[in-house]
Formats: C-alpha cells, sequence, structure tokens
C-alpha cells in the first residue's frame, strides 16, 4: 500500500500503516488548546487556537488521525486507540467527494508516522476522491498536498 515505507526505527504492525476513529467534538476545544500551547511558531499556534474556537457543523465528521505505532494493528476504530496526532475535519459533500476542510497536526508528534498515516488513510478511501480544501493550513506545519500525499518543503 502506498505511504507504508518508513525511514525511522519505529516498530509498526502489519496492515494499514493508520489508526482513524471518530473524535469526541466536546474533548476538541481543550486538545487543539493544548496543541496550540506547543506550537512552532505564531502561524501555527494562531491556527490551532482559532480551530479551537469554531463551531463545527453537524454535517462534518471530524476525525482522529494516528500512525500506528505502538499498536496492534492500524485500521478503522469504534472508540480511542491512543491520544490522536491529527484531527482531520470532512464533509462529505457529494457521492464520490470527501471535502477536508482542516487538518490540524499535533506539533509535540509531527513527523514522518503521522504524515504517512494521513496520507495512507486518504488512500483508502478511494474510490472517492480526496479535495483538500484549505491546503495553505497545510503550510502552517510545513507540508504542502500532493493528490493524497504530502511533502515538505513549504
Amino acid at each position: 500500500m502506498p505511504g507504508n515505507a518508513f525511514e525511522d526505527d519505529q516498530e509498526r504492525p502489519p496492515g494499514p500503516n493508520y489508526a482513524v476513529w471518530i473524535a469526541r467534538r466536546g474533548e476538541l476545544p481543550a486538545l487543539l488548546a493544548t496543541w496550540a500551547e506547543k506550537a512552532q511558531g505564531d502561524d501555527q499556534q494562531a491556527f490551532l487556537k482559532g480551530l479551537s474556537e469554531i463551531e463545527v457543523p453537524n454535517s462534518w465528521a471530524v476525525w482522529a488521525v494516528a500512525d500506528t505505532v505502538g499498536l496492534n494493528s492500524g485500521g478503522f476504530y469504534m472508540v480511542a486507540q491512543r491520544v490522536p496526532q491529527a484531527i482531520d475535519y470532512m464533509e462529505n459533500s457529494a457521492k464520490n467527494v470527501n471535502n477536508v476542510r482542516h487538518i490540524a497536526i499535533n506539533p509535540e508528534e509531527f513527523g514522518l508516522g503521522v504524515e504517512s498515516a494521513i496520507a495512507g488513510w486518504f488512500e483508502s478511501l478511494r474510490p472517492k476522491k480526496v479535495i483538500i480544501n484549505r491546503p495553505q493550513e497545510l503550510a502552517v506545519f510545513g507540508l504542502e498536498a500532493m493528490g493524497a500525499f504530502f511533502s515538505k518543503g513549504l
């Protein structure tokens, strides 16, 4: 599966390289505010703090995403498997399209694992198309959108 190659030394189970579950909306403001306190720069801090204050429309799904380090397996879960490394606000707006409205990444845990987990999860959603509506938000984490994957260097 694309996105399963790693250059770090972390132990990952076989199978999907991501763990995803529905995030608890009531916990998001505190989680994102904590991430904002640990931000690596003013832009990242402002983005995370602002996201912690939005009212999420009921039509959006809010997904928690993590890599599989320390888990028995990856994939879709009914309950949280760990503290999320990323939060993805997604709207299923058309039959074959998922619109990503926002992506927030924990500044302390950002790295190859979470980057690959998000990309692997997006890849698993095919044949649906994943559209990142605000790719400029990725820039606050040093990423840019390239199809369902990311690259560093903005």
